[in-house]
């Protein structure tokens, strides 16, 4: 029906942005779940403003008729922005915690919430993304202050008056301390939150299972769980709020009938999903008269027997070790499709799957395993966040189609996976928590660690021990910004550098067939991940370097030189090397970062499907390794002539710069290496197939005893 209705002249839009001519534009919502969260918005912001601009103008200039009202455009604004930024993500948990007291004071789950917490709950994406979207605008903000007019004028004050009064130190400890924590925070805490909305692109949320995608949206947090919010506290009126305004077009004949073994969170939304969709449903309950207030009237709830002899496909929603309580109605499930939607607490619980398990208790049934990756709670608000792929496999061909054509008209992406042999991989994917990654995750910290300690010791531990200087307030920004590039910067190198040993194993067995090392196979998978860490810990420490002017200590510091140059009588202290140097150091950060940015972009699932296999590895190959060479021209420029200065070599080691360098200009050593037209051939034939004959006899000679599927696999 859908593909007739886009065929159709009629309502096809020819243009681009043309509405069909049949649709009603003003039917159509504009933004409906963002109505109340853009008004609470907009509300939260003026009621702040309006406090402030009390608070610091009008008070000032009532009492001591003081003229504030340029703080109006960026300090009033930016005063506004954090608070409606942490209000709105306070907002986000706050829903969480009142549905698991709801709970708790009812002792159950199977309680309706308030109609006003449920929608509440439904717009807690849209409030999240909003306060990302403020405290953004919060950093930007607070990124300008240097670049104002006023805080140059008030800095030449300062100074002058610290000149008049002969103030050699205008340090203040405590302020700086403060202003160094506060700002180290700030900077991580939007790291995090950029992290929460990036998952929130719906490419990049349909890439996670629904375990990752809930890790990373409430644990990375506040850990406030999301599964204590039943899906049974929908509202009483949820034909109103589920079913769609054409449901009454279908015609009732057209309409098949689904059966749901079970009365929990996942049968009651997915009830709504087939109610949506056009299904009939039926539910069997051990308890129908109580299981019928949490479903639509239009869902007959009844017991299992009656369930079961309506519906030819059943969605068995109970968990394993109650399957053997439907032993009795072994006799009316011959020839029915029961589909497996059960999960296990942990990865190859049992020896057989579930879906194998239930097979063996009803051989005459057709046994479907699939369904089970998708939560509860994307089955009641549709498939918007995590996976919408559905795994699905069976013994029979017939009865994996039919399930099949149900997950896509339920607007999921169906995958076949083939026989019921298939069902324990199925059963681990919901368990498994960002596989690829716990291998990346752990290099990237230990690396964190490892140079962090490395710095505290040079540019901590080292003054204090040798001239008593304290330089302990450098923790919290400084030492971090020297922890950062190092970082990502040996990520990076670690992405080409698995190609190069890849390259050199094929070239030194003369073949592309011969099986690539355990961990090198590992290593090779990882890159991605490896790769957006690295662009990860770029960004942080961009924002750690842009904030390096804001902080106290630099304008203390600021102001000491401004008065040690007034009373050393120098009239200009320019130094043209210096500048030269930090000039070009910060140009080639810039076209680092932003080629680095690229890289990420291309990775996003949906801007990856748009290129073909050509474009996307001269992105990610070519101009990755273009990156990786302008990143080492910044980290040289950085250096510059400090790594043949003795001074800066503290307790014998090397700059932290010094250390930063050594695996990328391996790789790059490397590349040029294999870009030599005696390597280049020699690994473009291999490349093409071309084998060695030492590695073919070896072939020949083994061929007896490798099957055809290992050969076809290397």
């Amino acid at each position: 029906n859908r593909a007739s209705q886009f065929l159709d002249p009629h309502t096809f839009a020819f243009e681009d942005f043309e509405c069909p001519s049949n649709v009603n534009k003003e039917n159509l919502g504009l933004f409906p779940q963002w109505h109340l969260p853009l008004k609470l918005s907009i509300i939260l912001s003026v009621i702040v403003f309006i406090y402030t601009f009390l608070r610091d103008i009008l008070h000032p200039f009532i009492s001591l008729s003081k003229n504030e009202f340029y703080k109006m455009p960026i300090l009033v604004m930016n005063k506004v922005l954090p608070v409606v930024a942490i209000t709105l993500l306070a907002l986000v948990y706050l829903p969480g915690i009142l549905a698991a007291v709801l709970q708790l004071h009812r002792g159950t789950k199977y309680s309706r919430f308030p109609n006003w917490l449920q929608r509440w709950m439904l717009m807690r994406k849209q409030l999240g993304l909003l306060s990302f979207f403020f405290a953004l605008l919060h950093a930007v903000y607070s990124l300008c202050y240097p670049m104002r007019r006023s805080y140059r004028y008030k800095l030449l004050n300062w100074a002058y008056q610290q000149v008049t009064q002969n103030i050699e130190n205008a340090w203040i400890e405590d302020d700086v301390w403060r202003m160094e924590i506060y700002m180290s925070l700030g900077i991580l805490s939007l790291a995090v939150l950029a992290l929460l909305a990036t998952t929130s692109i719906p490419s990049v949320s349909n890439s996670l299972n629904w375990r990752e995608f809930q890790c990373v949206q409430e644990y990375m947090e506040t850990g406030a769980a999301m599964e204590t919010i039943s899906m049974m506290g929908s509202p009483r009126n949820s034909k109103e709020m589920f079913l769609p305004n054409c449901m009454n077009g279908v015609k009732e004949g057209n309409k098949s009938t689904i059966g749901i073994i079970g009365s929990g969170d996942f049968a009651k939304c997915l009830s709504l999903r087939l109610l949506r969709c056009g299904y009939h449903v039926v539910v069997g309950s051990r308890s129908p008269k109580r299981a019928a207030e949490f479903f639509p009237h239009v869902v007959d709830v009844t017991h299992h027997e009656d369930a079961v002899a309506k519906a030819n496909i059943l969605f068995v929603s109970i968990h394993r070790e109650h399957y053997a309580s439907f032993w009795d109605l072994k006799h009316l499930l011959v020839g029915k499709i029961l589909v497996d939607v059960s999960n296990n607490t942990r990865m190859n619980q049992y020896p057989e799957s579930n879906a194998e398990y239930l097979a063996s208790l009803f051989p005459d049934s057709f046994v479907v395993k699939g369904f089970n990756v998708i939560s509860a709670w994307a089955m009641q608000s549709g498939p918007k966040d995590a996976s919408r792929q559905v795994y699905i496999c069976s013994n029979s061909v017939e009865a994996r189609h039919q399930v099949l054509e149900v997950a896509r008209q339920l607007n999921f992406i169906p995958v076949d996976l083939g026989t019921l042999s298939s069902a324990r991989e199925i059963e681990n994917i919901p368990l498994q928590l960002f596989t690829l990654w716990k291998g990346p995750v752990l290099v990237s910290v230990s690396l964190s660690i490892l140079f962090f300690i490395y710095s505290f010791i040079r540019d901590i531990i080292h003054p204090y021990v040798k001239n008593q200087q304290s330089n302990f307030y450098k923790i919290p920004i400084e030492i971090v910004n020297k922890t950062l590039p190092i970082v990502a910067i040996t990520l990076l190198s670690l992405v080409y550098l698995a190609g190069l040993l890849a390259a050199a194993h094929q070239i030194y067995y003369g073949t592309k067939y011969r099986r690539f090392p355990h961990w090198l196979d590992g290593w090779l998978q990882c890159r991605k991940q490896l790769g957006l860490l690295s662009v990860f810990f770029a960004s942080v420490h961009v924002l750690y370097s842009i904030c390096l002017p804001m902080r106290r200590s630099e304008r203390y510091l600021f102001l000491n030189m401004a008065f040690q140059q007034v009373h050393a009588n120098v009239d200009n202290s320019w130094n043209e090397e210096e500048v030269w140097r930090v000039e070009m150091y910060i140009s080639f950060g810039i076209m680092s970062l932003g080629l680095l940015s690229l890289l990420a972009v291309t990775s996003i699932p949906s801007v990856n499907s748009a290129l073909n296999w050509r474009e996307f590895s001269f992105i990610q190959s070519t101009l990755g390794y273009v990156a990786l060479l302008i990143t080492t021209f910044h980290v040289l420029l950085y250096g510059w002539k400090r790594a043949f200065d003795q001074e800066y070599y503290k307790f014998y080691m090397p700059p932290n710069f010094v250390i930063a360098l050594v695996l990328p200009v391996t790789v790059i050593v490397g590349k040029i290496v294999l870009l030599l037209p005696c390597m280049s051939g020699r690994f473009r034939r291999i490349r093409r197939g071309w084998e060695n004959s030492q590695y073919r006899s070896e072939v020949s000679g083994a061929a007896s005893q490798v099957s055809p599927e290992r050969i076809t696999i290397m």
